[in-house]
Formats: structure tokens, sequence, C-alpha cells
């Protein structure tokens, strides 16, 4: 009764106890399935530009040349592509890259997104295609979007130059740091 019950109010699964780790693994990983873009079959060639990726291929061209890939850029690139404009945090990507470790940090989504652009980006450090989102995450550019686009670059490193001094001159100490 607690099954039928649960499943009328909008439950899609139930799980009766005991019940094996394995299988409700498997049970998550289904769903999953039904309610993440891209996490299904693969489909057709997804292109923006010159950039084509063709999941049932396992290939990324780029004007015609084709760009290898690691495993977990193609991956990357695939869950970017299917979504274009779609802002992904790094943990969704994590989640989408690495759905078994639980140590990974999600610093290493920069990592492949910083490899990923020195392939297939013509300035790494000017992306026209993977677009940082600063303080959220990153997405593909929708299609006809350029090079002159609004997301902020990639590198988010401070600003080492010297600043004025209210009222101009030097700065305290006359400004020779020793």
């Amino acid at each position: 009764m607690d099954r039928v019950l649960g499943l009328s109010l909008g439950a899609d699964d139930y799980v009766v106890k005991p019940f094996s780790p394995r299988e409700l693994v498997e049970r998550v990983k289904a769903i999953l399935r039904r309610v993440r873009p891209g996490a299904g079959p693969a489909s057709g060639p997804l292109r923006n530009g010159e950039l084509v990726l063709e999941p049932d291929k396992h290939k990324v061209t780029l004007a015609g040349r084709t760009v290898p890939l690691t495993p977990s850029e193609f991956k990357l690139l695939d869950t970017l592509m299917s979504s274009p404009g779609r802002v992904f945090s790094r943990e969704d990507l994590l989640g989408r890259l690495y759905l078994h470790e639980e140590s990974v940090i999600d610093r290493v989504i920069d990592v492949h997104i910083g490899n990923l652009r020195q392939k297939i980006e013509a300035d790494s450090s000017k992306p026209a295609y993977v677009l940082t989102v600063r303080g959220v995450g990153y997405r593909f550019a929708e299609p006809g979007e350029g090079p002159d686009f609004d997301a902020e670059p990639a590198s988010t490193k401070p600003d080492l130059g010297e600043k004025p001094v209210p009222g101009g001159g030097t700065p305290p100490g006359g400004g020779d740091a020793q």
C-alpha cells in the first residue's frame, strides 16, 4: 500500500527495504538519463560556426580539421554544446563528468575548460565558444554569437598595476618599496 501511495503522490520510483545499493545506483542513473538533456543516447551532430561535434562518432572538427580531445573534454563540450546559452555551474559539470568519484575538487573543471579552449578557440584568452559567467560557471555561445560577447574572460587575475593616489603625487614612502 505504501508503494501505491508513494507513486500516486508523484514519486518516480519506490525502493523497498532491504535493497541492493547497486540496484539503487542503477535506478538513480535511469532517472537522471530521463531528466538530463544530453545524458541519453547520442544524437545528431551539434554545430556552432565552424565547430562540429558528432556524438555518434565521438569526433570534433573545427574548420574541417579533427580536434583531438580527451574523454573528459569531449563530454564537457558535448554537455555545453547540447544546451547553448545555458549556464552550468562547476558542480553541474562535475556531476556529469565524475559520476562515481567523490573526492574531485571543482577547480578540475577550470583545468578542463582551459585545455578545451586551447584546442578549439582561435584566442583562448578571448573565447568565442566556451564562455565564463563570472561567479556562476560556464556556458556555450549561442548560434551566431560572435567573439564580442558580454561574458567575462576566463582569467580572474587581479590587477597588479599601480593604483592612483588620491590628490596625485607618489604613494607614502616615496613609491620605492624595499
